[in-house]
């Protein structure tokens, strides 16, 4: 399935269903401002197949409003194992690891406090997309390592395990012996960005080519639209 970014505010009420510990700019670059009776807020709307359509949103004063989003849901929607398959194929289409799920509809909730789950580091199945997607947002498609790891820790909200020392490389963390790993993976492997198509190695560095921006508008972060008009310019 393919996740679309919508140019126009929900026509209904949503409701939060479930709170995911990454950023909105983490998740997407087509970001609108607005306001409801609640609040100001940013965020985007989108529409998976012709029947889920979803809400990410951060409002002024959001829990951790630098580092995690929520998740709405038309309000019409109420049956809990609806919500629920809801919420998970928007993580999966959205290539979002489970365990960046830091709160959802049904688990018990204290205003002002939310946990991170233990699990939720930095690997290379996401450190993949991650390059994607900051490489995509950079002129012309490309980024240096240099340029990937001084943007990933902008992107991505790196816990005390990634921030660890790495006990091979003493003078690395061990977010950065991930990004190392995934950048020089590019001759094994089937799922690497580079034997996918995703992307290309340049001295120092990555492109991504036409497949990988499309990979990337069909998860949301761009708008295959404008991506499209892009590549004609």
């Amino acid at each position: 399935m393919t996740v679309r970014v919508l140019r126009y505010d929900p026509d209904c009420e949503v409701v939060p269903q479930a709170i995911i510990w990454r950023s909105l700019r983490y998740c997407t670059l087509i970001v609108r401002e607005g306001q409801d009776d609640l609040d100001t807020f940013r965020g985007a709307s989108f529409v998976i197949g012709n029947d889920i359509r979803f809400d990410l949103r951060v409002y002024r004063g959001h829990i951790h409003a630098e580092v995690t989003v929520t998740l709405y849901l038309p309000e019409e929607i109420r049956d809990e194992k609806q919500i629920a398959h809801t919420v998970s194929t928007v993580i999966r289409e959205m290539a979002i690891p489970i365990s960046a799920v830091a709160w959802k509809r049904g688990q018990k909730f204290q205003f002002g406090n939310l946990e991170r789950s233990p699990e939720d580091r930095l690997r290379e199945s996401e450190a993949r997309i991650l390059i994607l997607k900051i490489a995509a947002s950079q002129p012309r498609r490309t980024a240096s390592i240099n340029k990937l790891r001084e943007e990933i820790p902008k992107l991505f909200d790196l816990s005390p395990v990634d921030r660890s020392r790495s006990p091979s490389r003493r003078n690395e963390a061990l977010w950065q012996i991930v990004v190392r790993n995934t950048m020089s993976s590019h001759t094994t492997g089937s799922r690497t960005i580079f034997a996918q198509g995703w992307a290309t190695k340049i001295p120092n560095g990555v492109k991504v080519t036409k497949s990988g921006v499309d990979y990337l508008s069909s998860i949301g972060f761009l708008d295959a639209r404008r991506s499209a008009l892009a590549e004609e310019e």
